[in-house]
């Protein structure tokens, strides 16, 4: 048999043939993906402990508007890290009034909720408040139940003075609006809106 001097070059000696690198880059594929893996359910857990245990909330299964009287059928359960909730939740709202609108899938805060199972407007007014009602002009702002307001009348020397902070509007018309002002707050408050110089002043989310 003739052997062509080329011939010993085709295949070195050592050299792996095809189906044998084939299986080198299965296998090796396998192993990075392996690692890939193995990182990432560290991650995982890594980023899980961070956040701390899992804690059982209510939260909010649609809009709660101010006023509403929240049942079962407004919440959910849910199982949530720790470490993403607020401080001062509502392990069991049912039967309270919200007081500040809450929005769906929101953990419900116990500071939006008034503080006994009253309803109405009594459950909105809060201990040791009282409601005014103040007559809309055409400089009231455009202001709903949740809102909360400053009320300003004409000082003494000119300029205005605040006679309530943050008051929590608890009703609203066409008409007039209510508001919740604290006991100290309110001969000022009355007096303003008998002589009809009281002015609103609408205070911005945050």
């Amino acid at each position: 048999m003739r052997i062509s001097p080329t011939s010993l070059f085709d295949r070195p000696m050592g050299r792996p043939d095809r189906r044998t690198l084939v299986r080198i880059l299965v296998i090796v594929a396998g192993l990075i993906a392996g690692v890939v893996t193995i990182g990432t359910i560290s991650s995982a857990r890594s980023m899980r402990d961070s956040y701390g245990r899992r804690i059982e909330v209510a939260v909010a299964r649609t809009d709660l508007a101010v006023g509403q009287v929240i049942t079962e059928r407004d919440i959910e359960r849910r199982d949530l890290p720790a470490g993403l909730l607020a401080e001062g939740l509502d392990p069991n709202p049912t039967s309270r009034t919200v007081t500040e609108p809450i929005l769906a899938g929101e953990p419900i805060p116990d500071r939006r909720l008034s503080g006994s199972t009253a309803a109405g407007i009594d459950a909105l007014i809060g201990p040791g408040a009282r409601a005014v009602s103040i007559e809309r002009d055409p400089t009231t702002p455009p202001i709903g139940p949740g809102d909360r307001v400053d009320l300003l009348a004409p000082a003494v020397r000119g300029g205005a003075v605040r006679v309530a902070r943050r008051a929590l509007v608890v009703a609203a018309d066409d008409r007039a609006i209510t508001v919740a002002v604290t006991e100290a707050e309110l001969p000022a408050v009355a007096g303003a809106s008998l002589d009809k110089i009281l002015s609103v002043a609408l205070i911005g989310a945050g």
